[in-house]
């Protein structure tokens, strides 16, 4: 069974920003079953550099929409980013410093910061982008390109 399953709660209805959130809980699964499958510190410190890297890309691009569409909490939801990004490389480099195994604990704050960002501050932008027309509600899409 999957740490974290996708399902329609999860979905805010922009396609971009929804197939770059299931790659990063297809990231956190994968996380969690080398953790609790004995997988060696190198396997685990590879996917959690690479949470670390989608994050940043994903975060990015939400980013480039909130100055395209000019979204009014833009700089505050950028505050929030910032300390996320900084939370997962330090506990990247604690990883790599072997000051702090990857434990049941570690995988429970991943999971619980992913999606409490995720349901939380990325739903208010999406209804926000959704009300004011940047999303095509037909299809998900945004109807302006960055």
């Amino acid at each position: 069974m999957a740490f974290i399953n996708w399902n329609d709660s999860l979905n805010l209805g922009i396609v971009e920003v929804d197939a770059q959130h299931q790659n990063l809980i297809r990231l956190i699964n994968e996380l969690h079953d080398r953790v609790k499958g004995g997988g060696n510190q190198g396997e685990i410190e590879a996917v959690l550099g690479e949470i670390s890297a989608e994050i940043k890309e994903h975060f990015a691009a939400e980013e480039r929409y909130f100055d395209l569409f000019l979204y009014p909490e833009r700089d505050s939801h950028r505050g929030i980013h910032g300390l996320l990004v900084r939370q997962i490389d330090e506990l990247l480099e604690q990883t790599r410093d072997g000051a702090m195994p990857v434990t049941d604990s570690v995988l429970q704050f991943v999971k619980d910061w992913f999606l409490t960002h995720m349901t939380g501050s990325d739903l208010v932008y999406a209804v926000w982008m959704k009300h004011k027309g940047f999303v095509d509600p037909q299809n998900g899409r945004f109807t302006q390109e960055s």
